[in-house]
């Protein structure tokens, strides 16, 4: 789907109507993708849009409160000074904070409901040890079971030393192979060819690797929504939350 800028509110043709048509058009492809439980990117463009438009409104108002004023009228009843701002806001702007107000109720809905499709995903997922673990958890292997595949794909993870710019450590992936997912190839067992076999070139591990397996009674598509929910919920088990 095409995605939207960051700016698209300031962007362009500065015009209500066109501009809730451009969010509209743009919701309805939101709404067609996460109807196929497909989260990321989508996800987090909205929530950055979310971000965006907040922080349009903070500003403006931080810099209505910092600007100038003059007494309008005073309040005898109440004993209050009234005053207004000296901000002369011309039709540009007044379109604008138009479009931002409208567009926020918009935006949090779709967030609202990937928060949702997020949490399911979360909810209806296990992430459990294979075999003997190391003291390390921070590098290791992932084994993600494909239901539409029918296959068990390999990742080599590793957790990053520091935390990003929202305080948050990440968690990197690596595809590296597939297992047909039947009786025979159990975790334990894909463990050990992963071991036995370095012709594969796997990034450095321990002699004796972390490695997890996902468990899931439903079926989510891998790259857009299971990988990148069980990485974060990866990260909290690491991380002991």
């Amino acid at each position: 789907m095409k995605n939207l800028s960051q700016n698209w509110f300031i962007d362009g043709l500065i015009d209500t109507e066109y501009k809730q048509y451009v969010l509209l058009a743009y919701l309805q492809e939101v709404e067609k993708v996460f109807s196929k439980y497909m989260l990321f990117p989508v996800y987090d463009e909205l929530q950055s849009h979310q971000r965006t438009l907040s922080d349009y409104k903070k500003k403006k108002e931080l810099m209505k409160n910092n600007f100038p004023q003059v007494l309008k009228e005073i309040d005898l009843k109440n004993h209050n000074l009234i005053y207004k701002s000296q901000i002369i806001e011309d039709t540009f702007l007044k379109t604008v904070d138009e479009i931002v107000e409208w567009s926020m109720p918009q935006i949090n809905k779709f967030v609202d409901e990937g928060n949702k499709i997020y949490s399911n995903i979360h909810e209806n997922i296990e992430i459990e040890p294979v075999g003997l673990m190391p003291f390390n958890l921070s590098v290791g292997f992932l084994l993600l079971p494909d239901r539409k595949t029918k296959k068990i794909k390999v990742f080599n993870y590793s957790v990053t030393l520091y935390a990003n710019s929202y305080g948050v450590k990440e968690v990197h992936t690596r595809y590296i192979t597939s297992f047909n997912h039947t009786i025979i190839n159990t975790p334990e067992k894909i463990k050990t060819e992963l071991i036995l076999h370095p012709k594969h070139k796997f990034m450095e591990i321990p002699v004796v690797p972390a490695t997890f397996f996902v468990l899931t009674n439903y079926y989510y598509p891998v790259e857009s929504s299971l990988l990148p929910v069980v990485k974060n919920k990866l990260l909290e088990k690491i991380e002991g939350k």
